[in-house]
C-alpha cells in the first residue's frame, strides 16, 4: 500500500512540475514581441525572480543594439514586461518570459511580420484545400504575393 502511495505521489508530483510552453518554445512569441528569457538560480527565491527578470531584459537589450540608436531602444523598454516566471523543481532553475512589443520600436518590423503569418495561413490553407479538392473541375489559386493594393 505504501509502494502505491509513493508512486502515486511521484506521478503527481511530475504531473505539475511540467514546464510551461514558452520555457521549451519562446519562439511563440515572436509574432508580436521582441522575446527575451532569463534564466537565474539563487537560494531566496525573490532574488532568482529578480535575476531572471534582469538577465530577459538585458538579453533584449543586446539583441536590438545592433539594429536601433540607443536613444529608441531606451525608450521602448518602458514597454517591456516580464509576462511569466517558472521555477524548474529539479534544478531550481529559475525562469522569466520578458517581452517588449515589436511596435514600440519599430512599426514597418511589425506590420511586416503580422503580413508574413497571415501569408503563410493563407498559403497553408490554399495547399490544405488543393489537398482536400479532387474535382479536375476545381482550381484554388495561390495567394498573390504583391501587397501594394
Amino acid at each position: 500500500m505504501k509502494k502505491i502511495l509513493v508512486i502515486a505521489a511521484v506521478v503527481l508530483q511530475s504531473a505539475f512540475a511540467q514546464a510551461p510552453e514558452w520555457v521549451d518554445n519562446p519562439g511563440s512569441f515572436s509574432n508580436e514581441y521582441f522575446v527575451g528569457v532569463g534564466v537565474a538560480k539563487d537560494s531566496k527565491v525573490d532574488k532568482a525572480r529578480d535575476k531572471s527578470a534582469k538577465k530577459a531584459r538585458t538579453g533584449i537589450e543586446k539583441m536590438l543594439k545592433e539594429k536601433y540608436p540607443k536613444k529608441d531602444i531606451k525608450t521602448a523598454m518602458a514597454s517591456f514586461t516580464v509576462e511569466s516566471y517558472y521555477q524548474d523543481p529539479s534544478t531550481k532553475y529559475y525562469y522569466a518570459l520578458g517581452l517588449l512589443p515589436i511596435e514600440t520600436l519599430d512599426k514597418n518590423y511589425a506590420a511586416q511580420k503580422k503580413m508574413n503569418r497571415a501569408r503563410g495561413a493563407a498559403m497553408d490553407a490554399v495547399s490544405m484545400l488543393n489537398a482536400q479538392t479532387k474535382n479536375p473541375d476545381v482550381v484554388i489559386m495561390g495567394v498573390d504575393e504583391d501587397t501594394e493594393d
